[in-house]
């Protein structure tokens, strides 16, 4: 199963959790989602950001966030720096 997210945001906090996107769907334009391995771990994460619990580094996300960003506008695909 899967996880998915158009909540970019969301998306780069999951990110600076330890949790790698697996792929990223453009299969509807202009819309995008970006693709997570399902756990519940990766659920309640999902559930910690969306209810505004959720404790990140500053740097770390802006950093992921700004690289989601660029990925999307060109369509491309995650790779771990």
């Amino acid at each position: 199963m899967e996880f998915k997210t158009s909540d970019t945001p969301q998306a780069a906090y999951l990110i600076t959790q330890g949790y790698s996107p697996s792929s990223f769907d453009y299969s509807s334009p202009p819309r995008y989602a970006v693709v997570f391995d399902d756990s519940d771990a990766i659920r309640d994460l999902a559930f910690q950001y969306s209810a505004g619990l959720a404790n990140v580094e500053p740097v770390a996300f802006n950093r992921i966030l700004k690289k989601l960003n660029r990925i999307i506008r060109n369509q491309g695909q995650w790779r771990d720096d």
